[in-house]
């Protein structure tokens, strides 16, 4: 069922949810949130500042992130830690939310994110405190589980958990688990209640005239000798702090520098053939600082149709010149990507269906089989329909949800080929692997693929 849900096969690890996994740089992670906000306008873009949980993970302890999950042990032997280490690592959620807070503040960019904190919260105390130190929204995990009726058993991932909390099984579900909506809403009403009685005492009004004024928090002396040797001064600055900028988030949407110019000519000119769902030919010129293209179109077809609903009458698009990131990013189906050129990075990342094909200009006098087209990662987490690209690709790599192996050869190039429909990547070190897997007739040769791509044939 789950893998149902994330559109995976049965048996495919899902850590977490490729491209989020795979950022390397904020860079990466810049061009994530640019490609989340073509693809949805509307929508509030979320990041986690790694490095402060307080609650009780997967055989953590109390004050801690883990280190290593348990697949990058097993990936990274040389590297892995030993599982108590798990207890001790990350920092208190105070540290992190007073560095971000305070960082923010002084570059004069706290009005235009709004910050949020959670791991361990339980109380109003809690809330109030978070507030002080600088955040505006805050998250609750353990408490309301708790409230459902979770008795903290720790098996939440051996999927037979006593309660019926955190389990599949139709059995346990139906049978023990007890909560019921109403449970939550008066834990929250408690936690509410419970802010607005310190909140009269300290003569405050609303939560946005405490956010950030850490003069109204006292440090306690301690009660041990460690406890006592503690400087907490750092996480209650304030007056070097010169910004005269509000200190709570203001500003309901920040619009990216570029705004994604094609993207939204794209719109407008196939707005119309969306609407009635008749399909159409376009063309465009492309540059390299157009990123995401595609993603507003895809946009508005899983809104109006969903993932597939236009793949009858798809829109084809032909472009020409070098795409920048994320060409082809959150492809619908009914959205079909012609590419004479080259493109960058992240080609066809979380692609949900339609179809890429890039292909060599037809000025270009080199051989497609020894040049690369596209940048790193090749259909990052697609989810069906095709890939196709000739030539090599830089450190292409393809981790689609029905479980494609992720090979390399030792030059960093790989190779692309088509079977059944779908696009997988080979290293020329593992040809005799897939000899070996696949039969003549099931996939063309490297060099029947170098014809095909030469000859911008397309294959259907």
């Amino acid at each position: 069922m789950i893998a149902r849900l994330r559109f995976a096969r049965p048996g495919v690890g899902l850590i977490s949810p490729p491209p989020h996994h795979d950022i390397y740089s904020i860079e990466d992670l810049a061009q994530l949130i640019f490609d989340l906000k073509q693809v949805n306008p509307a929508a509030l873009v979320s990041v986690k500042r790694c490095g402060a949980r307080r609650g009780h993970g997967r055989g953590g302890g109390r004050e801690g992130l883990r280190g290593f999950d348990h697949h990058q042990r097993l990936r990274r032997r040389h590297r892995r830690k030993p599982p108590v280490s798990i207890k001790y690592a990350g920092t208190p959620w105070e540290l992190g939310l007073a560095e971000t807070h305070q960082t923010l503040r002084a570059n004069e960019l706290r009005h235009r994110v709004r910050l949020q904190t959670d791991g361990g919260l339980k109380t109003g105390l809690d809330v109030i405190k978070a507030a002080l130190i600088g955040a505006e929204s805050f998250g609750f995990g353990t408490a309301p589980m708790v409230a459902l009726g979770c008795k903290y058993l720790r098996i939440c991932h051996l999927n037979n958990c006593a309660t019926g909390v955190a389990t599949q099984h139709n059995v346990l579900r139906s049978k023990y688990f007890i909560g019921l909506p109403d449970m939550v809403i008066n834990y929250f009403k408690f936690v509410a209640q419970e802010c607005r009685e310190i909140m009269a005492s300290m003569g405050v009004r609303t939560l946005a005239e405490l956010i950030g004024h850490t003069e109204l928090l006292k440090i306690l002396p301690g009660e041990t000798s460690k406890q006592r040797k503690l400087d907490l001064t750092p996480v209650l600055a304030n007056s070097a702090l010169v910004s005269n900028k509000p200190q709570y988030c203001i500003d309901p949407h920040n619009e990216p520098f570029d705004k994604g110019v094609l993207g939204e000519k794209m719109l407008a000119d196939m707005r119309d053939a969306i609407a009635a769902k008749s399909g159409g030919k376009f063309s465009y010129a492309v540059s390299n600082f157009h990123r995401s293209i595609g993603a507003r179109v895809s946009g508005e077809i899983a809104k109006r149709w969903g993932n597939t609903g236009m793949s009858a009458a798809p829109l084809i698009v032909t472009l020409k010149g070098s795409a920048g990131q994320s060409f082809g990013v959150w492809n619908a189906g009914g959205l079909h990507l012609h590419l004479e050129g080259e493109a960058n990075d992240y080609v066809g990342k979380g692609m949900a269906a339609g179809k890429i094909v890039l292909k060599p200009s037809a000025q270009s006098t080199f051989i497609a089989r020894g040049h690369d087209h596209h940048g790193q990662y090749l259909s990052l987490r697609r989810h069906w329909r095709r890939t196709l690209c000739g030539g090599h690709g830089r450190r292409a790599l393809r981790r689609a949800q029905f479980g494609g192996a992720r090979r390399r050869g030792r030059s960093g190039r790989s190779l692309l080929r088509v079977h059944d429909g779908r696009c997988g990547v080979r290293a020329r070190t593992h040809r005799r692997e897939l000899r070996r897997r696949v039969s003549p007739a099931a996939s063309p040769t490297c060099s029947t693929w170098s014809a095909i791509s030469s000859t911008a044939t397309i294959m259907n």
